[in-house]
């Protein structure tokens, strides 16, 4: 029997038994004789009439449950699962690393500008000055945040902002503000590079360069580019958790779609060599 049906006769039964219920009290209050025959149905009807109503609450509200999991069911078939395909999951997965490239980029950078400038032959392996003039790392949380609000605000922000508000938790001493402060102590030629914004440098994440020129900035030294993790670097160890030959290819596609719609519309082409 449907639900529907169910709650009709019910209600045609509770009718019913509301009229022979008021025929009884009717007939005692008007002093007639009691019809015992209907005595214990007085009562019954009574009870009857509650049980009908909690049934029919309790057999709607099973419908509304019902319903609600059927909607969440057909939700969930509907909604796509989030694999290493997904836009999102691309699109953060590059983010990351690029964001990993540009801490080493600009480290990269100062360790050149201390020793052909400042004649700083100390070995940055060394842990004291590699915590006292090296940016560390960015946090997680930012890193893995591409909401079009965070990914816009990225874009409007300069490096020298997202470096300093957001060193990694696992940080305690030396965090980015006091080694940007030792930096410029040292060669405040680096500010001019720290003010560029975000997406600035993706090119030379990108593609395939071997060195790059410092010209811009007033600097005629050459990065070597060959000691630092790049794009190519990333989709290598990407691709090595793909077996099937498709999906490489399907996966390079998506990384391609989402670099030229996320990452390379702001970035700038430099001079650089080969």
């Amino acid at each position: 029997m449907s639900i529907d049906s169910f709650t009709y006769n019910s209600n045609r039964i509770e009718s019913n038994n509301v009229d022979i219920y008021e025929q009884n009290l009717n007939q005692i209050n008007n002093g007639y004789p009691f019809d015992e025959s209907n005595q214990s149905f007085l009562f019954e009807s009574s009870w009857n009439l509650n049980a009908n109503k909690s049934t029919e609450g309790k057999s709607k509200e099973e419908g509304k449950t019902k319903k609600k999991s059927d909607e969440n069911l057909l939700n969930n078939k509907r909604r796509k699962p989030h694999d290493r395909f997904d836009k999102d999951n691309i699109k953060r997965k590059i983010q990351i690393f690029y964001l990993n490239f540009l801490v080493d980029f600009i480290n990269l950078i100062i360790r050149i500008l201390f020793i052909n400038q400042n004649g700083f032959n100390i070995d940055f392996k060394n842990k004291e000055i590699k915590d006292k003039y090296q940016f560390k790392q960015l946090k997680y949380d930012l890193k893995k945040d591409i909401t079009n609000k965070m990914f816009n605000e990225l874009k409007s922000k300069n490096l020298k902002e997202i470096f300093i508000m957001n060193t990694s938790d696992r940080i305690i001493y030396y965090k980015n503000d006091t080694i940007y402060e030792n930096v410029m102590k040292i060669n405040n030629k680096i500010e001019k590079i720290l003010e560029e914004k975000y997406l600035t440098f993706f090119s030379i994440f990108y593609r395939k360069y071997d060195f790059y020129n410092l010209s811009k900035y007033g600097l005629n030294i050459d990065i070597p580019l060959d000691n630092i993790k790049r794009f190519k670097y990333f989709k290598t160890k990407a691709l090595k958790k793909i077996t099937e030959p498709e999906n490489q290819d399907k996966y390079i596609k998506r990384l391609e779609e989402s670099i030229r719609a996320n990452f390379m519309q702001n970035s700038t082409i430099f001079v650089v060599k080969k």
